[in-house]
């Protein structure tokens, strides 16, 4: 006999089973179904690495610096300028014919350009024009002549000027200016009465003439 109709089973689950159209099932341990936990840590790691690109490149960290110009200027002001920036310094020198003795030539690195602080600033700083060292306490009672030509040799500008004094005719009482001289330069040279033809010095109480210049340049 034909009994009343049986449900079939597992055609129909009860309404508090099944998910609700829009909603996801979360899991016992709290994840949303679906979503593998692993990438909220990468989300952590791409954040993390942001921030240190960032700091990184922030302009106003205080281990970078911008370098200062500091060509044209005075050495103890460029020094002054380049320790302010939290840089150190090294200093070489160079002979230049047309820039003061003292004043900045070049530097590296370029102004303008970012340096880590502490780090040295390289400046090249002008020795003056090529200069003769003259000791005019050895030149006394030498030969006008003798004077004459070993001063023109070193390149410089030979000004003779007479004085009575009770020394030798021809021989030297003075010489203006002293010390360094740059090359170029004019030279004063004081001789006692008119020059003697053919005086000559006698080596054996000074030694030669070449003696009281320094051989080498800027006084080196």
């Amino acid at each position: 006999p034909i009994g009343p109709a049986q449900p079939v089973a597992g055609r129909h689950r009860s309404a508090a089973a099944a998910p609700r159209r829009g909603h996801r099932a979360v899991t016992g341990s709290g994840f949303v179904a679906g979503h593998r936990p692993f990438a909220i840590g990468a989300a952590i790691v791409v954040a993390v690495v942001g921030l240190s690109v960032v700091w990184l490149n922030d302009d106003d960290h205080p281990s970078v610096s911008v370098v200062p110009a500091v060509a044209g200027t005075a050495e103890h002001d460029a020094t002054k300028v380049i320790k302010a920036g939290g840089f150190d310094i090294r200093v070489a020198r160079t002979v230049d014919e047309s820039v003061p003795a003292g004043v900045v030539l070049t530097q590296s690195p370029a102004p303008g350009t970012k340096a880590a602080t502490h780090s040295a600033i390289s400046i090249v700083v002008s020795a003056g024009p090529n200069a003769v060292t003259i000791d005019p306490a050895v030149l006394l009672g030498r030969p006008f002549t003798e004077v004459s030509r070993a001063l023109t040799a070193q390149g410089l500008q030979v000004v003779r000027r007479q004085v009575i004094s009770g020394g030798a005719p021809g021989t030297v009482t003075d010489v203006s200016p002293h010390g360094p001289v740059p090359v170029g330069a004019s030279v004063t040279v004081s001789v006692v009465g008119p020059a003697v033809s053919g005086a000559r010095y006698n080596s054996a109480s000074g030694g030669s003439t070449d003696a009281w210049l320094n051989s080498g340049r800027n006084g080196r």
